[in-house]
């Protein structure tokens, strides 16, 4: 029987990469916690993708240390095998990494909770909201005060009124020239 090749690693060598069993892994790949980028279409896992999943759905605090989780020593041929100390990281590595991925989505929703992160579609519609209510108080301005000003300057009002919304509505094209700011990937 010939082995197939694999895009990523196989279910069981990512179950041993973050220390669980195969069945916890296939729970997970069941329940739909792995997005569609971590599983290639051969079933193997992207391994940088699989463990950001992983660690982003797992609770730090509920992680037991097993005796044989320590970091193994370097092999005496190392040199001679090729060195794959990077790759075969040992638990405690994972356990930091872990720590850093659950962080940084601590520090990302705690800054959505201040609101000091906002969405961009909720940003672009606060923007829509904005430009829409300046708009439409300045094609109101002419109607609404022209009259009181041309009395105070001494104009007819309805020419006065029609000068000004003239300008008004010539200074609002310029300004609808104007780029508007961009948001996350629209760049």
């Amino acid at each position: 029987m010939t082995k197939r090749k694999l895009i990523g690693i196989s279910t069981t060598d990512f179950a041993d990469s973050v220390g669980v069993t195969y069945e916890a892994v296939m729970k997970r790949v069941k329940a739909g916690k792995f997005s569609p980028e971590a599983i290639h279409e051969d079933g193997s896992f992207d391994e940088e993708v699989a463990r950001v999943d992983w660690f982003a759905n797992t609770n730090p605090n509920r992680i037991q240390a097993k005796p044989g989780d320590r970091p193994k020593p370097p092999r005496k041929n190392a040199a001679q095998h090729g060195d794959d100390a990077e790759e075969k990281r040992g638990e405690y590595k994972i356990k930091q990494d872990r720590a850093e991925v659950d962080l940084q989505i601590a520090l990302i929703k705690l800054a959505e909770m201040r609101r000091e992160y906002v969405p961009v579609e909720e940003a672009k519609s606060a923007l829509r909201a904005v430009t829409h209510t300046t708009r439409d108080m300045f094609l109101n301005f002419s109607a609404r005060h022209g009259a009181e000003i041309a009395a105070e300057i001494g104009a007819d009002p309805g020419t006065f009124i029609g000068i000004l919304e003239a300008h008004i509505r010539r200074a609002l094209n310029e300004a609808s020239d104007q780029p508007l700011p961009t948001f996350g990937a629209d760049g």
